[in-house]
């Protein structure tokens, strides 16, 4: 998705991380480069699987500046 924002990177990230927290994904790592800004989180269902998702901000870090944000769900290795 691409928007338009006064929020920066980390803004972004701790806004839609959040909305993550409150759905039981657990944070596991987060990193910021020049370019994008990036979250990492996990989540155990109830059949035992481990899910990773992975959120990441690409985009400049200025006023009002378009940023893409990305998010990947997939199953770690061993779930179904």
């Amino acid at each position: 998705m691409v928007l338009k924002t006064e929020l920066s990177s980390p803004e972004l990230l701790a806004h839609y991380g959040g909305q993550l927290e409150k759905e039981g994904w657990v944070f596991e790592s987060e990193g910021r480069d020049s370019a994008m800004a990036f979250q990492s989180r996990l989540l155990e269902d109830a059949a035992g699987g481990t899910w990773h998702a992975l959120l990441i901000v690409r985009g400049p870090e200025a006023p009002a500046a378009r940023r893409e944000v990305i998010l990947r769900i997939s199953a770690l290795a061993g779930g179904d």
